[in-house]
């Protein structure tokens, strides 16, 4: 391949970080670019159209991750490659989730970038178009299928709280009649606790729903959208991404936005019910201890709280 035509746009605010990296990918035959913070590589990004972006997170006047939700908003930048260069490792499900093309821990070797940018413009444009096709057909399954939640089974989410004689906090207001199901309903369970999840998935089988288990943020995303189930559980911190960030990205995609959600964690989720809360159809389980858990969510099923 031939990379003397490829425009590369960096986006990063450490100036001589920036400058090593423009210097070694111009040895390499690449054409390229500069911004120091996020708002200026959006303006660029319209002028010069890159075939590529590599941009670092943290950044002033607007952060890597604001400059990848407005390009994606836009129409000269939606489809453009964006790589992920970052020293915090713990984002990389995240991004995985929002579908960045690449992600380079720091610190990193120059040909580990050049690699990363070969690799997405050498993307094969075939599987690309067979994974659209494929999606468009889940849609139509989708209308035809007909997945629903009837009310016997969710209650709606109102913003009540009911407390246990043990302190225990259910808020929301979602409860599981499962007494007098007639077929078997979907539930994903987000957890990335092996032993947790074989407790909790034998719990909703017991209850007669069929469990599907997402064990990373992207998964739970995947498995949303492909799975359809008729309710998620997610941990309060999957894989190190917060659930509202999680449940932004689920009400955004049109197959999953009005999926009812119960967000499960210690003591300390009650200090952010409120803002939880208030997301479109979305409940929260407090417990203290993993046995108060396991029996608290066996009673939601069985609708006795």
């Amino acid at each position: 391949m031939s990379m003397k035509k490829i425009k590369v746009l960096l986006a990063e605010d450490e100036k001589d970080l920036r400058i090593l990296i423009a210097e070694e990918l111009e040895k390499q035959g690449y054409e390229v670019y500069q911004a120091a913070d996020g708002e200026e590589a959006l303006a660029l990004t319209e002028k010069v159209r890159p075939d590529v972006i590599l941009s670092d997170v943290l950044m002033p006047k607007k952060s890597g991750n604001d400059f990848l939700k407005e390009l994606k908003e836009t129409d000269f930048g939606k489809n453009i490659p964006f790589i992920i260069l970052t020293a915090r490792a713990g984002m990389r499900d995240y991004f995985e989730v929002v579908k960045v093309d690449g992600f380079l821990e720091k610190p990193f070797k120059i040909n580990e970038v050049v690699q990363q940018i070969e690799h997405v413009i050498r993307r094969d444009l075939k599987d690309y178009g067979a994974q659209k096709e494929k999606i468009e057909k889940l849609k139509e399954q989708d209308s035809l299928d007909s997945v629903s939640t009837p009310e016997s089974m969710i209650e709606g989410v109102i913003g009540q709280q009911e407390e246990g004689d043990d302190g225990g906090v259910l808020i929301g207001g979602a409860s599981l009649s499962v007494k007098k199901r007639k077929k078997v309903y979907k539930i994903l369970l987000a957890e990335d606790d092996d032993q947790l999840c074989a407790k909790v998935e034998e719990i909703f089988f017991k209850n007669g729903l069929l469990a599907h288990i997402a064990r990373n943020p992207s998964k739970c995303l995947e498995g949303a959208i492909s799975y359809l189930p008729n309710v998620i559980f997610i941990k309060e911190i999957l894989c190190e991404m917060r659930a509202d960030n999680l449940i932004d990205l689920l009400r955004g995609a049109e197959r999953t936005q009005d999926i009812p959600v119960i967000v499960y964690g210690g003591l300390g989720l009650e200090k952010r019910k409120k803002e939880i809360l208030n997301k479109k159809g979305v409940s929260i389980l407090v417990y203290d201890g993993e046995s108060q858990l396991l029996e608290r969510i066996d009673a939601l099923l069985e609708g006795d709280i």
